[in-house]
């Protein structure tokens, strides 16, 4: 991509480079060729690099009951259709703590498998 996308609200990094996200925001192929001759290029005043992006929303509602049901940063995530990290942002930012204390000893304690009836034998 040329330096004339900078500052555009579909501009993305991959690496050290820019690209164009506009497919994955908008879900469709860019009607134009990228850098000079864009036609789509949308910049928001006052606002460039980070700021200026398109933020993917997602269910934060869902994610919220989802959390009471006592699901997991990847459970949430997979459901809501974000990455594990945006989950476990947002629930550092609602200063909720992780469902993590469904673990035991690192097991899962609902697995009838791995809970402290363990088929695996005691010694």
């Amino acid at each position: 991509m040329a330096v004339t996308c900078r500052g555009c609200i579909y501009a993305g990094y991959l690496g050290s480079d820019i690209c164009c996200d506009y497919l994955l925001i908008r879900g469709k192929m860019r009607p134009c060729q990228g850098g000079a001759e864009c036609t789509v290029k949308q910049c928001q005043k006052g606002k460039s690099g980070a700021a200026a992006r398109v933020r993917h929303t997602w269910d934060t509602e869902k994610a919220f009951a989802l959390y009471q049901a006592g699901k997991l940063d990847a459970e949430i995530a997979e459901a809501v259709g974000a990455a594990q990290s945006t989950v476990s942002a947002w629930r550092k930012r609602e200063k909720l703590q992780s469902n993590k204390s469904r673990m035991a000893g690192g097991r899962r304690a609902d697995n009838p498998l791995l809970s402290d009836g363990c088929a695996f034998g005691k010694r």
